[in-house]
């Protein structure tokens, strides 16, 4: 392939030939306005070029099947190995405007990746893994089927998450550009790949970071002390994933609480309590994450536990112990919500 600087005009987009694939042996040509033409071994194949900045790869796939056109090529600013792999799936090519690609011929195929975004502008602009915007992430893995985004607004409110509906359809957008959810049938909102959403939330996890508010040692069983902490609290107040793993995996914890609060005031009250990294069985943490008070569960002692979700993404960003332990945690959840899925289709 020439390397040389020549300016090619996709429309409407502007590029250097040179950050297209480097392979000496594939010729690649253009002939405006929508002709690209590769060569090999003196084979060579035409194709239609159709030019997207949408970013939903779902709805241009939809679009060129419908088409019927064997010979198109989809061309967008910037495909990622994600999206990479639906189009060799469903067996459409493409290529972008960065270097990656996926054509298949009859005679040969082409397959480059890794090649970094150059449209930064073309990026979401909010990452729906982390901070408020997960909420939206973790309702739709609890009930992966919305009728309407007001539902999911109603939704993620239920469960104690406050999002403008402005936030809640930028992060579907977000999700829609990762081919994770997307519309389906008369289902406004529809997650598809539940895996990748957990282990994206458990990424985005690993660098949420808490302070130390209160260490010590509470003189009376956790058993005795854990209701009336709650019963003191004038703010809000929730076990940390870590300290719900029991409740929801089989794993043994040493006889300690951990709590997420916003202060400590009113919490010891009536308690003989004081500070101390010697035997403590209480830890109070402070979180400004959103997802650490979402969804939480309250059981009869009027204790608030961490959701499953939140659980295992603590669990799996803790130490190997925690991690194993919360595996079977998130095949269950992964399991539970394409059920839930299926149910309601």
């Amino acid at each position: 392939m020439n390397n040389s600087s020549t300016k090619l005009l996709f429309a409407p987009y502007q590029l250097e030939q040179s950050v297209l694939p480097t392979f000496e042996f594939i010729q690649l040509s253009w002939q405006p306005p929508n002709n690209i033409t590769l060569n090999f071994r003196n084979k060579q194949h035409r194709f239609n070029a159709f030019y997207h900045r949408e970013k939903n790869l779902h709805k241009i796939i939809a679009e060129v099947q419908q088409n019927s056109k064997p010979d198109a090529l989809i061309v967008i600013p910037y495909l990622n190995p994600d999206k990479l792999r639906i189009l060799e799936r469903e067996r459409v090519n493409g290529m972008d405007l960065c270097g990656n690609a996926i054509i298949i011929t009859d005679d040969w195929a082409l397959s480059v990746s890794g090649q970094p975004n150059r449209f930064q502008s073309e990026t979401k602009s909010v990452n729906p893994y982390s901070g408020k915007a997960a909420l939206v992430t973790r309702a739709l893995l609890e009930n992966p089927l919305q009728a309407k985004l007001d539902d999911l607004q109603r939704d993620i409110k239920s469960k104690g998450g406050q999002l403008s509906q402005a936030l809640v359809s930028r992060a579907m957008q977000a999700l829609e550009a990762d081919l994770i959810a997307a519309p389906k049938k008369h289902w406004r909102a529809s997650l598809l790949q539940p895996e990748a959403a957990i282990d994206k939330l458990a990424f985005a996890w690993s660098r949420v970071p808490s302070s130390l508010l209160w260490r010590g040692r509470v003189g009376v069983p956790v058993e005795k002390f854990l209701p009336i902490l709650f019963q003191n609290a004038s703010g809000r107040v929730a076990m940390t994933g870590l300290g719900s793993i029991t409740r929801y995996t089989s794993f043994s914890l040493e006889n300690t609480v951990y709590l997420y609060a916003d202060t400590v005031t009113d919490l010891l009250q009536n308690l003989s309590a004081e500070r101390t990294d010697r035997f403590s069985n209480l830890e109070i943490r402070y979180c400004k994450d959103p997802g650490v008070f979402f969804d939480t569960r309250s059981d009869q002692n009027g204790v608030n536990w961490a959701s499953p979700i939140q659980t295992f993404l603590e669990g799996f960003n803790g130490d190997t112990r925690t991690r194993e332990a919360v595996i079977p945690l998130r095949a269950r959840l992964i399991a539970e919500s394409k059920a839930r899925m299926l149910e309601a289709l």
